[in-house]
């Protein structure tokens, strides 16, 4: 189970992947397994709800002493029926003995969780007013309000969760909220086709750029997280009135992007300066930014003019395009 799920996961990220790279906005898409349950691997996680459950009552109900409990109970599937086999050892003043119940379960959409699949039971009344031994209409009662608070679960384990947090980060794609859950019961066998969505956003990003003093900076941000890399260190050419000044960057590249709270977005950033030169404001910078996401690389090419020794991160005066890439 734990392995099939895995590879579900891997799966629906490779396909998230890919469609984001070709989507042009934000896109919900279905992603349907089918996991296979068998009737012994349900029977196990009855049987350790069981040992963990109250399984015995003791009282009196109008006026009727009674003594309750209930036997380790099995569940049978056969074709588009699931049936739960109840035992009970009663010890009442109108019948003492054993009595079989046989309620078929059904499984709601709706019990799905982060946690199990529980199943709710069709006839339990149906079954106790019919059954031979239960004739006192006191011990009919006692045996449904013991039995009916019980949701049996048939799966335990974490399918997925309710979430929509990201699969992965260099890919904005993520799982919202719960799957829907179908269900076909076949001989011994229960199938479900569990659909969760998948939302995957095109990846985009946005250049800043800041002076202080001397000292100037370039921000990628991104809904991705990206790498700006050193295998085509950014070059940056600074003119003024036709002449090009060397620099000296100041950070050690390559720069990993964080994810930043206030922005909510990745961003990368480093900081360079012009060698023995004071900038005048007015000045057009250009520099190339290597910037590397998951697989993919693009090659941006950026030009700003600082108008201002005192500048925090902005994106005015600045033109962007892709010289390759994404």
């Amino acid at each position: 189970m734990r392995h099939k799920l895995m590879t579900f996961l891997f799966s629906i990220v490779f396909l998230a992947l890919l469609l984001c790279s070709n989507t042009s906005a934000q896109t919900d898409y279905s992603a349907p397994f089918t996991v296979t349950l068998t009737n012994a691997g349900i029977n196990r996680f009855l049987a350790s709800q069981w040992s963990s459950m109250t399984k015995n009552w003791t009282g009196n109900y109008q006026g009727l002493s009674y003594s309750v409990n209930l036997e380790k109970p099995t569940i049978y599937l056969t074709t588009n029926t699931c049936k739960i086999f109840l035992t009970l050892n009663i010890v009442t003043s109108v019948y003492t003995g054993k009595v079989n119940l046989t309620p078929t379960l059904s499984i709601p959409s709706t019990t799905i969780n982060a946690d199990n699949i529980i199943s709710q039971y069709e006839n339990l009344h149906q079954q106790i007013i019919s059954s031979a031994q239960l004739v006192d209409p006191r011990l009919q009662a006692i045996v449904e309000q013991a039995l009916s608070p019980i949701n049996w679960i048939i799966y335990k384990g974490k399918i997925l969760n309710s979430s929509t947090a990201r699969l992965v980060e260099s890919a904005d794609i993520q799982l919202s909220g719960l799957p829907t859950l179908e269900f076909n019961i076949r001989e011994r066998e229960l199938d479900l086709t569990i659909t969760p969505t998948i939302t995957a956003t095109q990846p985009n990003f946005s250049i800043q750029w800041m002076r202080n003093s001397n000292n100037f900076g370039i921000r990628v941000i991104s809904n991705d997280k990206f790498t700006i890399d050193n295998i085509n260190i950014p070059v940056i050419t600074i003119l003024s009135l036709g002449v090009q000044y060397s620099f000296t960057l100041l950070t050690t590249l390559p720069v990993t992007a964080v994810f930043n709270n206030d922005l909510q977005k990745y961003t990368a950033e480093y900081i360079f300066k012009p060698d023995n030169v004071d900038l005048a404001n007015g000045t057009i910078i250009t520099t190339k930014i290597d910037v590397k996401r998951g697989l993919s690389e693009t090659l941006w090419l950026m030009a700003f003019t600082s108008l201002s020794s005192n500048q925090s991160w902005t994106y005015s005066n600045t033109s962007i395009s892709v010289i390759r890439g994404e």
